[in-house]
């Protein structure tokens, strides 16, 4: 688990949590789930780049108002997550990302051992969520507001 445990974003972490370490105990799996806490974020790209898969399964869905989808991105990572609520046209299902169903917890297994076993699709989703990312750098943004200035400009002195 990279970061800290509970994040302050969302009022139902606290509540997950406590469920997560209930199924590492159930399940006696102490020994095989390490959290890192908080890090600088050149360790959290280390611990990202690192990592075969990325699972983010969000309660309400993925959104790109969310940090850690941003940093997976970011990384490059095959991500795993739950289906977005709204619209989300900048990340498509088998390009950027894998999509599962909000709450369907057998649905991220097979999705996670699919791309375990799938290196090509793995890579792919790896390329193309890199590629996604760079639409939301601020370099990125500063060029397309600036684009956008000069139209407008453009069309008052026409």
């Amino acid at each position: 688990m990279i970061g800290d445990k509970i994040g302050a974003s969302d009022q139902t972490n606290q509540t997950y949590f406590r469920k997560v370490e209930t199924l590492i105990r159930k399940y006696q799996l102490s020994e095989l789930v390490q959290w890192t806490g908080a890090e600088p974020d050149s360790e959290v790209a280390a611990d990202l780049n690192a990592c075969d898969v990325v699972l983010l399964p969000f309660a309400d869905g993925a959104s790109l108002r969310r940090g850690t989808l941003m940093a997976a991105l970011a990384n490059g990572c095959a991500i795993v997550t739950t289906r977005p609520l709204a619209p989300l046209p900048e990340l498509q299902h088998e390009r950027e990302v894998l999509y599962t169903e909000i709450g369907d917890a057998d649905a991220m297994a097979e999705a996670v051992l699919r791309l375990a076993h799938d290196p090509v699709l793995r890579a792919r989703l790896q390329n193309y969520a890199r590629r996604a990312s760079a639409q939301f750098g601020w370099e990125e943004i500063a060029r397309r507001h600036l684009e956008r200035y000069q139209y407008g400009v453009s069309s008052v002195q026409a």
